[in-house]
């Protein structure tokens, strides 16, 4: 052990030079930008890819003033024979309609949003329309900047949320193991 001049105060006591302090500091720094790097700009990133809409797009709130079951009829080949001969056959799809005014910059629109989309059964979509789609509420929507008629129903996207959520819960585990990790040593 060394002593510095005049002081009798030894220079591990200190901290000065010692090299278990200053590896000690190189943990925590490591620590913190792991936490930086893997665990806060990813959960960000994720943030604003799953709840905000794409760059040609921007946000507004609709107001539902009309909802519609519409029908969709598609044609296709069945009960094929050996010389090729196909009876004409068809399938009815239901799709949710609703009718909803939106404003861009102070500018009224009116428009026809589908949102449930090839559903089999009638009945089904008018009690989706009616429980989600009330005449009267307000559905978050995104409208094109080039043409503010087209509009649709904002849609977070699934598979960022899923792991933006995952990030959110499990990275500070992964992260408080890490830490214990440096602990041990």
């Amino acid at each position: 052990m060394t002593v510095e001049s005049g002081l009798n105060i030894p220079k591990d006591y200190t901290g000065k030079n010692s090299p278990s302090m200053q590896y000690s500091h190189t943990r925590i720094l490591v620590v913190l930008f792991l936490v930086l790097v893997l665990y806060v700009l990813p959960t960000i990133l994720l943030w604003s890819l799953a709840f905000h809409p794409p760059n040609n797009m921007s946000e507004t709130m609709c107001l539902v003033i009309e909802s519609n079951v519409k029908s969709r009829t598609f044609n296709y080949s069945c009960e094929c024979s050996d010389d090729s001969k196909c009876k004409l056959c068809n399938f009815t799809y239901f799709d949710g309609v609703i009718t909803a005014t939106y404003y861009v910059k102070n500018k009224p629109f009116f428009s026809s949003i589908t949102v449930y989309f090839g559903e089999i059964e009638a009945w089904s979509v008018n009690m989706k329309l009616n429980s989600n789609y009330p005449i009267g509420r307000k559905v978050e929507c995104v409208y094109s900047k080039e043409n503010p008629s087209n509009v649709k129903e904002f849609q977070p996207n699934d598979v960022a949320f899923i792991f933006f959520m995952l990030f959110l819960f499990v990275g500070p585990f992964c992260i408080l193991g890490y830490m214990c990790k440096f602990c041990d040593t």
